[in-house]
């Protein structure tokens, strides 16, 4: 029996390679998202899955494709209705995820399609503290642009980093 199933298997993988063997199509379509493949995500969301569905974390699928740069994913996602504003467990946002990993076409794309800017997570951070503390200075150049707000940032890296976000605080209090 263990040999026929194991065969099962071995034969279903080489006729379908792409076909990931999770346990549910929600686990297969975060990582799919989480990968990139947007042929084998749009695949599992014809079967009904929620375009805002949520992992053990509350984490969504726009927040794993923010997280990895993965723009034409992130587009897709939007255009079937990806709301950019949710938040996971943490408080975390879409925006904040590609701050962190410094995605800048990821953070104009989302800022364009109403990502709030100064969102705030469990831990106070934003994504422009994020960007920030990640040394991501083009980042932190595009969302002081768009109207990030320093607020409280306590920034000691980057000179460059630095010296923007007290230009910025400066700005702000005049």
């Amino acid at each position: 029996m263990r040999k026929t199933i194991l065969c099962l298997f071995l034969l279903l993988s080489i006729i379908t390679p792409s076909v990931c063997f999770c346990a549910n199509d929600k686990e297969a379509i975060f990582n799919a998202t989480w990968k990139g493949d947007i042929s084998l995500v749009k695949a599992i969301l014809k079967k009904g899955i929620g375009i805002n569905v949520r992992n053990n974390i509350q984490a969504t699928m726009l927040m794993f494709a923010s997280f990895n740069g993965h723009i034409d994913l992130v587009k897709e996602l939007i255009s079937r209705g990806a709301d950019v504003n949710l938040k996971d467990k943490f408080g975390s946002t879409a925006l904040m995820f590609a701050a962190h990993k410094g995605h800048e076409k990821v953070l104009t794309l989302l800022l364009e399609k109403g990502a709030k800017i100064n969102d705030q997570d469990n831990s106070r951070s934003t994504a422009l503290s994020l960007a920030a503390a990640n040394n991501h200075i083009s980042s932190v150049k595009l969302l002081l642009a768009k109207g990030a707000k320093v607020g409280d940032i306590e920034y000691k890296g980057n000179r460059e980093i630095v010296e923007l976000l007290m230009q910025t605080r400066l700005k702000d209090f005049k």
